[in-house]
């Protein structure tokens, strides 16, 4: 796991955290391998086969394809999407030597992103909000690696009234047959929800007694287990049930 731009890892036999890799600041695993990306210098490493206490500092890759810098990784078996500011790439397990990862030739993803961790998957679509060279402020949903938008102009025009997008973090759920994609913009106090399976956008908001007025939907991250849907509220560090 990462946090911090640093590279934790649980043993689930002593339940002992210990950190274990500098400059991650988003983490992935694929065919054996726990993957990190370091925003800072735009590269992504690789730990030691089936070892994520073991990174060997020469085992890194930087991009190759266009000269705007990854902002971005996402893994999302077999692939690893990386996205730039105005573009991205996806690459695959090449099983070459010494690095066994590459870029799929011919593919170039022809919308950056705007906040680096908007970029998420649910099913077979990945989503994220947009940055390219004519502008910002989409979400964009990939099936395959052709892009569409599916913010709306109405929504966009509210995303433009903030004054900052950069700051945006995104979850995604299924439940009762429909799959979302929740984006919180903190610095506005705003949350929007894509229903992928209705196609439509709608506002969440929890109520602020203390101003008297709806402010940020709380739940910020969320995982499913026991049968349950948990999520966090990154204010508090209150772990609640998500009701229907």
């Amino acid at each position: 796991m990462t946090s911090g731009d640093t590279g934790y890892n649980l043993n689930l036999t002593t339940n002992a955290l210990t950190s274990v890799v500098s400059d991650a600041t988003m983490g992935g695993f694929l065919n054996g391998y726990f993957v990190r990306f370091d925003i800072a210098s735009s590269t992504i490493g690789i730990s030691a086969s089936l070892d994520g206490t073991s990174w060997d500092g020469t085992q890194i890759a930087q991009r190759s394809t266009a000269p705007d810098p990854w902002r971005s990784m996402l893994v999302k078996y077999p692939r690893i999407w990386l996205i730039g500011e105005h573009s991205g790439d996806v690459w695959y397990d090449a099983g070459t030597s010494p690095f066994p990862f590459a870029p799929i030739q011919g593919v170039q993803i022809p919308y950056g992103i705007a906040a680096p961790f908007s970029l998420k998957s649910i099913g077979t679509a990945v989503l994220w909000l947009t940055h390219t060279e004519n502008g910002d402020g989409q979400v964009v949903e990939a099936l395959g690696y052709a892009p569409r938008v599916v913010s709306t102009e109405p929504v966009e025009y509210a995303w433009s009234t903030y004054n900052r997008i950069d700051d945006a973090v995104a979850w995604t759920y299924q439940d009762q047959g429909h799959e979302f994609y929740v984006i919180n913009f903190p610095s506005a106090m705003r949350t929007w929800c894509y229903d992928r399976t209705e196609g439509m956008w709608h506002e969440r908001a929890s109520w602020d007694d203390s101003d008297g007025e709806f402010t940020q939907w709380g739940p910020q991250y969320h995982t499913h287990v026991f049968d349950k849907h948990l999520v966090l509220n990154a204010d508090n560090g209150t772990i609640y049930r998500m009701a229907h």
